[in-house]
């Protein structure tokens, strides 16, 4: 393989991308062969196939670029986890299916199987009213999340643990959550922009404290429901988180619906105390503000009533018209000033006229001539 693909002159960019192709239905070739564990199983072979490079191999660099390398199965991941492939760039087995369960016979690791992700939550804390409504929700469902529809506890459940988290869970919102992950005995702390996690379970013996990220718009319930599997479970698995965290999130009248008996499971537990909350809330203000309540209730119902009663308002005007006998005086006056402007005025063919200032006061009345 060292010499089918070096860098050389006849090795073109082009030439090395037809190898690979070729390279790549090889390997699916072999794969595909039947019963290929029990045909490999003859030294030196087999020894050779594990010990030996001849996998095909790839590389995630920067700028998204990737690089191949020929390597022997132990050195190769197998890609289950696609941020750990981003931040660790591992060597990874090619996108197809038959080869990497032809990787797998050899001796190739699932990448998750070989990856420590350490999860710690970083500044302060606080105890809101969407933490308290978490916990309360958790602990209302939690005697249907890890049981099957008859109520019987999943395989591999941790029951003291699963007692720990029914009677000392507290719920708290953190400033941050900080991801350190541990890889071929090296440590990479995760800087604050990578999104490695909305929430992080941190537990001892007398307790266990789970811390959600403040800033997160919405509770991310598949975060949440993997760390309480983490803890509980012996052996948890990804079908099993989506599954528990349904029946979580899920409204209990959906959960009906697909055959969850709910009201079996929960018939021992009170209702949530979310809703008690809120029908108790007069009851949480001080007399100060329950007096200012009534006062503005009671003028409001004055208003009210005020508003809905008819009331009749009597109004009285008196108008006193003076008539007039006759407008006919002052048609006459209109005419003698026509005739004055008439006989003052210049003719059209004068080219300069003096004009002295002249002002008249005037009162105009509206007058109503009523008829007798």
């Amino acid at each position: 393989q060292s010499s089918y693909f070096s860098q050389t002159k006849e090795n073109t960019d082009e030439i090395i991308k037809d190898k690979l192709r070729f390279y790549t239905k090889c390997l699916k070739q072999l794969a595909s062969t039947s019963n290929i564990k029990e045909k490999f199983q003859h030294e030196p072979l087999k020894s050779d196939l594990m010990n030996k490079p001849w996998c095909l191999a790839y590389r995630i660099i920067e700028n998204n670029e990737t690089i191949f390398e020929i390597v022997k199965p132990t050195d190769v991941y197998l890609n289950d986890d696609h941020q750990s492939v981003i931040d660790l760039q591992p060597l990874c087995a090619p996108d197809e299916l038959d080869i990497i369960k032809l990787y797998e016979i050899f001796g190739a690791q699932w990448l998750s199987e070989t990856v420590k992700r350490t999860l710690i939550h970083t500044g302060q804390i606080f105890t809101t009213e969407r933490s308290k409504q978490l916990s309360e929700l958790i602990d209302y469902r939690l005697d249907m999340l890890f049981v099957n529809k008859r109520g019987d506890y999943l395989e591999n459940i941790d029951e003291k643990r699963l007692d720990l988290l029914r009677k000392n869970l507290f719920v708290y919102e953190s400033e941050g959550i900080q991801c350190e992950i541990t890889f071929q005995d090296r440590t990479i702390k995760l800087d604050k922009s990578t999104n490695c996690s909305s929430c992080v379970l941190e537990y001892d013996k007398n307790q266990v404290n789970l811390y959600i990220h403040k800033d997160l718009p919405t509770l991310d319930y598949i975060d949440i429901v993997s760390e309480l599997t983490r803890f509980v479970h012996r052996k948890p698995l990804e079908t099993l988180v989506h599954s528990i965290s349904d029946k979580l999130s899920s409204p209990l009248e959906t959960l009906k619906r697909r055959g969850i008996p709910v009201d079996r499971l929960l018939k021992n537990k009170q209702p949530l105390k979310l809703l008690l909350r809120k029908e108790n809330i007069l009851q949480d203000f001080d007399s100060h503000y329950q007096q200012s309540i009534e006062k503005a209730s009671d003028g409001f119902l004055q208003s009210l009533k005020d508003f809905l009663t008819p009331s009749i308002e009597n109004y009285s005007s008196n108008i006193k018209r003076n008539c007039i006998d006759d407008f006919g005086k002052h048609q006459n006056l209109n005419k003698i000033d026509l005739n004055q402007i008439t006989q003052t005025s210049r003719s059209y063919s004068q080219n300069e006229f003096q004009h002295s200032e002249y002002s008249r006061r005037e009162n105009n009345n509206l007058c109503e001539y009523i008829p007798s």
